[in-house]
């Protein structure tokens, strides 16, 4: 029944259990399990040398975690929301802050479903982008089909799918295939997280046919 507050998770970390075999320079973990508001978080794996070296391999399986509950939001001025579930190979050595941002490595394939992006509605952003058509959003809204007038109205962006296909480098998130559907658009590229909250992404957004005739017809 243990317990933590850590700085980046929104909530705290409970019902923490663990079963292992413990001995003067390893530690086996048979089974640990975390509670992250509904979502739970399990693992198995090893630290070598304990004392020393501090070698480890994990392999960790989580469901149904949150994604407001693990990261703190309030000072962003856009908001996520979504449930993700996935597993994971981790390896390293060290546990310090400087330790995991060097050289935490591994794999994991992660899905995030029921996902909204508050305050920013993607696809007008995306639209509005297109420099050499200035309010390109505009221009074309009046025309367009009422299912696509209402998505422009919206101040946020459902999400209906997300994969993630990670490789973890030196304490990097490398993300490759990435694919993100919603409703009046898909993105598919590739992008990287550091652990100092540092992130980039780049590909390309695919707007679904009627919208692109659309579009053509308007401008």
């Amino acid at each position: 029944n243990g317990a933590a507050r850590l700085k980046e998770p929104a909530l705290p970390i409970k019902n923490i259990q663990m079963r292992a075999n413990i001995s003067k320079k390893d530690i086996l973990v048979k089974q640990a399990s975390l509670d992250i508001g509904e979502g739970t978080i399990k693992a198995s794996g090893a630290i070598n040398d304990y004392p020393g070296a501090q070698e480890y391999h994990f392999d960790v399986d989580a469901q149904n975690l949150k994604i407001q509950d693990l990261i703190a939001q309030s000072a962003s001025p856009i908001k996520t929301e979504g449930i993700a579930s996935g597993n994971m190979q981790l390896n390293g050595r060290g546990f310090t802050p400087q330790a995991l941002k060097s050289g935490l490595s591994g794999n994991a394939n992660i899905e995030i479903v029921q996902t909204k992006l508050k305050n920013i509605n993607i696809l007008r952003t995306a639209l509005d982008k297109i420099s050499i058509i200035p309010g390109l959003a505009e221009k074309i809204e009046a025309g367009l089909p009422e299912n696509f007038q209402h998505k422009l109205s919206l101040s946020d962006t459902t999400i209906s799918d997300i994969k993630l296909p990670i490789t973890l480098e030196n304490g990097t998130a490398l993300i490759t295939n990435l694919l993100v559907k919603a409703d009046e658009f898909t993105f598919n590229g590739d992008a990287q997280a550091g652990l100092d909250s540092s992130y980039s992404a780049q590909g390309i957004l695919f707007i679904p046919q009627a919208l692109a005739e659309s579009i053509a017809a308007q401008v």
